[in-house]
């Protein structure tokens, strides 16, 4: 069956799903929007909740190693 694909591939071929239905949009900014997505804030209580949940090893889910190591890049 090997079908997994990870959190990463899962949104930019979400993205590239949106932008093929939507009419007009534009197809240069795919780059763009994906860039933007790892620059989005996120409600203050976030890294405290992501981080007990990885001390209390409550999750086992790729999406979640994923948004731990990437979403806080920029704070």
């Amino acid at each position: 069956m090997n079908c997994y694909k990870d959190f990463w591939q899962l949104t930019a071929e979400a993205l590239d799903f949106a932008l093929a239905v939507t009419p007009g949009s534009n197809l240069d900014c795919r780059q763009i929007l994906l860039d933007a997505y790892l620059s989005l804030e996120c409600y203050s209580e976030v890294p405290i909740v992501l981080k007990k949940l990885a001390r209390k090893r409550v999750y086992d889910s790729n999406t979640f190693k994923w948004i731990a190591k990437n979403a806080f890049i920029s704070r």
